[in-house]
């Protein structure tokens, strides 16, 4: 049995967090692009460092109005850009914890994506891809597109899609992921490839895909849902995920969220983490709905 046919995948309202270093500035290029293939309404969100109190003369505390008043007019300045490029655009400037203010925003304005930079710095035991980008990661509820230190310069004018590669793990929400990235290759005009994370254990591999195939079936008619027939990677994921998007000049790849936040057993970092430092493209990461 199969579902009803599902809406176009459509990003009206597209949420750019900033903090106006290079690697934003290219994440704000993508999500431009992206808005002018979607029609879409920016909103640019800056969090800066949480209110700051300096001691004054008279006794007490005070915030400091100066860094205050610079990052208001920095975020103004940068929606007043964007509007004179002919966006609809408005920007917010807040101060505290960044996934706390960007998800109230969020959900504020029911945005469908939120699009973020990363700079991807190395942690003692693991790939910290930017502590600010893993918490909004973590803390969406909607699809998060990362745009990487290595991901190549943002299109001019509209984002045209020629190829899109996804990576699902052989599960029943990997079925899922795996629908989403085909209906957003189909809609764009694109090719597509899907590709799954290797299992260490013949038997859960076995049942893995079992889930995997009946969900497909759920979610499509059988003749679409066995279309979908993943690669298995060879080697280690990250090395060759980046080595396929690479060899296929991906303009993007389509992630599942869960692997980008605990990693499996056998892996010292999370995925999305070892995959960002290299990829060539920007990845989007789809979130898991329990």
């Amino acid at each position: 049995m199969t579902t009803a046919t599902a809406p176009a995948i459509n990003f009206s309202e597209i949420l750019i967090a900033t903090d106006f270093s290079d690697v934003s500035d290219n994440a704000l290029a993508y999500a431009k692009s992206l808005a002018r293939t979607f029609e879409s309404e920016l909103l640019l969100v800056h969090v800066a460092d949480p209110l700051a109190h300096v001691a004054i003369p008279q006794g007490g505390w005070a915030d400091d109005p100066a860094r205050i008043t610079k990052e208001v007019e920095t975020t103004q300045s940068a929606g007043a850009s964007l509007r004179s490029e002919g966006f609809k655009a408005q920007e917010f400037c807040a101060f505290g914890g960044v996934a706390d203010e960007i998800g109230h925003v969020a959900g504020e304005r029911d945005v469908e994506l939120i699009v973020t930079g990363t700079h991807c710095r190395k942690g003692l035991n693991r790939l910290i891809f930017g502590s600010d980008a893993e918490s909004v990661l973590r803390s969406a509820h909607v699809p998060v597109l990362i745009v990487g230190p290595r991901a190549k310069p943002a299109p001019i004018g509209k984002w045209l899609f020629h190829f899109v590669l996804c990576a699902v793990q052989l599960d029943q929400h990997g079925a899922e992921v795996a629908v989403y990235s085909r209906r957003f290759a189909n809609e764009q005009s694109s090719k597509t490839q899907t590709v799954c994370l290797p299992f260490y254990d013949e038997c859960q591999e076995a049942e893995g895909y079992l889930n995997f195939k009946r969900r497909l079936r759920e979610l499509l008619p059988a003749e679409e849902a066995d279309k979908i027939s993943p690669v298995v990677l060879p080697g280690p994921p990250g090395e060759c995920l980046t080595e396929v998007a690479i060899a296929r000049d991906a303009d993007l790849v389509i992630f599942d969220q869960r692997s980008s936040l605990l990693g499996w057993p056998h892996l010292k970092s999370g995925l999305l983490a070892d995959i960002l430092t290299t990829a060539p493209c920007p990845v989007l990461a789809i979130p898991y709905k329990k």
